[in-house]
């Protein structure tokens, strides 16, 4: 291509807009550097999404530094990072110089706040998001002055009507840092005034010295400025019941993240809002103890005034008996008509506490999404009754270990399983499935891509069995059948049973490896988890190794009646994974070898991350060497798969 021709190829946006959308912000960083045809291309490109808690935001910012801490002068910072004049003077300028192309500003440091306010050219944001809840430096941060107050205060008719109230009755603060905050605070709403193209505002726990608005009034006046506004979350401000006042001043939202509490029934009125999709509740940030749950009747109030609702987000529903009664004649809360038909929009429902779920399940037939904290048996078996549609069911979050010594007798997740065939991801590591099951009756979630639940019933060998058995018939025996036939009139009782008990097991796991075979979709499959209690050091036993002669604690063994994912066992079967790319048996009692790891190598072309090979964490706790060796033998055959653990000792 000609230099000419090279021209106008980077003349044509369109072209320039597809290249660069393939590029990550580090080769992004890399293409404003070549010339300065190719700075004015890219620039708009590298500066269109700014988001300080990607590892890539320090190339953003043209900064070599790797810790937040850093981008502040003054710090008290060790010399191995030295500060290179990238203060906060020099962000307002950056930001004054690039802030134009940002669409996308997810900040949670109060410099960038700054920054990106005092600019006066950060007006294009399509998505804002300000979140102090994960927020640096409060200590490094310096207001810009008085004569800020002055720049800022023209985006607010209201002044000198302030919209924000002294927070003295909230905090100790100094007045002198009371009103730096007053500053502070009209730059950030001054930043979010200023952006009427806004599709997204998030704004979450505000500062320390932050002034605090006074009422709802002042955000609906700053949303009807926005004409494109759709997400909107500004909490400790706005309540379920200000969704209808939102509604008013904003027609074109259609998804509100707002906080529990007020009197939300009797000031929501009782005229359905067709335009919400999407409503999350959330209790004030700050709040401790039990989640505000809603009465069954209060939850389908919500799904009443709100007929088109296809996501709903609330902390859980109340068990209680009463809570189905309607209100009494006495009540200032308009009746809600018990109508089955009135959740049928819900999709998606995300639950912290479900103790009561099955009360509303009858509610919304069409539920294809559910995340949830836990969820007990019986909901289990009804969703599997009633909603055979389900795609998506998530818990919200991984225990730290599970303890298998107190595991229930059984699950109902075979249930759920073996009735819900358009079931694409299963995400509940707490669950399990016993092998004997999932033999005696298939599973019809054939589209499943995502599977994580521990597989337990493995009638394995016990150490004193497999020993016996090891001396009966040699590891490496050519014709294992014809020497067991040869030796059965020389064996044992004992003996016998041991291997009659082994060959049982080789085709118990043969047959589970063929149903999991069978889930050709799989891209995430997550058979096992953490069973050694982190807590250990407290009070555990200590040993002392016989391999290097050091003590260690004692956490125990993995999960005794779990897969070994040997060859010989039927693990070949999972050649037909061949969309897999994570694989975890974290605890699983596998018997791994290097016949293992070749195959698995070869057969999982796109797997890149395991579960199960990982160093461990634990506390004194003896390397384990085997794992050492399997891991690096893996590295050696597949350097592109990375080995990782879901135990976290926090």
């Amino acid at each position: 291509m000609t230099k000419t021709a090279f021209s106008k190829a980077f003349g044509i946006q369109e072209l320039v807009d597809i290249f660069a959308s393939y590029l990550s912000p580090a080769n992004l960083f890399v293409c404003v550097q070549v010339n300065r045809q190719w700075n004015r291309h890219f620039i708009p490109k590298l500066w269109h999404t700014i988001d300080d808690r990607l590892q890539s935001w320090d190339r953003i910012l043209y900064t070599c530094h790797r810790h937040h801490d850093d981008f502040v002068a003054n710090s008290s910072l060790s010399d191995d990072y030295p500060i290179d004049g990238k203060d906060q003077d020099w962000f307002r300028k950056i930001f004054s110089k690039y802030g134009q192309h940002i669409r996308k500003l997810n900040v949670g440091w109060l410099i960038l706040v700054d920054a990106a306010a005092s600019s006066g050219v950060c007006t294009n944001l399509q998505e804002l998001e300000i979140d102090f809840q994960r927020s640096h430096g409060e200590a490094f941060y310096r207001t810009p002055g008085s004569k800020y107050l002055n720049i800022v205060q023209y985006a607010f008719d209201i002044i000198p009507d302030s919209p924000f109230q002294h927070p003295n009755s909230t905090t100790s603060l100094s007045e002198e840092k009371l009103q730096e905050g007053l500053i502070f605070t009209y730059l950030y709403w001054s930043l979010v005034i200023s952006n009427h193209s806004l599709q997204r505002l998030y704004l979450t726990k505000i500062w320390t010295f932050q002034w605090p608005v006074k009422d709802g009034e002042f955000i609906y006046n700053v949303l009807s400025g926005m004409k494109g506004i759709k997400d909107v979350c500004v909490l400790n401000v706005l309540k379920l019941c200000h969704i209808r006042r939102i509604h008013e001043a904003a027609p074109t939202v259609d998804t509100v993240t707002v906080t529990n509490g007020g009197d939300w029934a009797e000031r929501s009125g009782s005229t359905a809002v067709p335009t919400i999709k999407s409503i999350s509740l959330i209790d004030s940030p700050g709040q401790y103890g039990a989640p505000t749950l809603f009465s069954l009747q209060d939850t389908l109030r919500i799904l009443s005034l709100y007929p088109d609702l296809e996501h709903l987000s609330l902390p859980g529903i109340k068990k209680d008996s009463a809570s189905t009664a309607p209100p009494s004649s006495q009540s200032t809360v308009p009746a809600v008509p018990v109508d089955e038909e009135q959740g049928s929009a819900l999709k998606r429902l995300q639950v912290l506490d479900s103790s009561n779920l099955i009360s509303l399940l009858r509610y919304i037939p069409n539920l294809k999404e559910l995340k949830v904290d836990g969820l007990s048996d019986e909901t289990i078996i009804a969703l599997a009754a009633s909603h055979k549609d389900l795609e998506v069911l998530e818990w919200m979050s991984d225990p730290r270990y599970i303890n298998e010594t107190y595991r229930p007798d059984e699950d109902a997740l075979h249930r759920l399983l073996a009735s819900c065939p358009n079931l694409r991801v299963f995400n509940g590591i707490q669950r399990f499935v016993k092998a004997n099951d999932m033999i005696r009756e298939p599973w019809v979630c054939s589209k499943i891509e995502k599977l994580r639940c521990r597989i337990v019933g493995i009638d394995r060998l016990t150490e004193h069995e497999q020993e016996i058995y090891d001396k009966v018939v040699a590891k490496d025996s050519d014709c294992l059948e014809d020497k067991l036939s040869n030796l059965r009139l020389e064996m044992t009782a004992e003996e016998r049973d041991i291997v009659q008990k082994f060959n049982r097991s080789r085709e118990q796991q043969r047959q589970v490896l063929e149903r999991l075979a069978s889930l050709k979709h799989l891209k995430h499959l997550d058979i096992g988890f953490e069973n050694r209690d982190p807590w250990t050091w407290k009070c555990g036993a200590r040993y002392v190794s016989s391999f290097d002669e050091k003590e260690y604690l004692q956490y125990g063994g993995p999960t005794p009646d779990t897969l070994e994912l040997s060859l010989e066992s039927g693990l070949g079967q999972l050649d037909a994974l061949k969309e897999l790319r994570m694989f975890g048996f974290e605890s699983v009692d596998h018997r791994l070898q290097k016949k293992e790891i070749e195959w698995m190598a070869k057969s999982w072309p796109r797997l890149k991350l395991m579960y199960g090979l990982a160093e461990d964490t634990l506390y004194e706790v003896e390397p384990d060497r085997k794992k050492e060796e399997l891991r690096g033998y893996m590295r050696t055959l597949r350097p592109d798969v990375e080995h990782d653990s879901l135990f976290r000792d926090d």
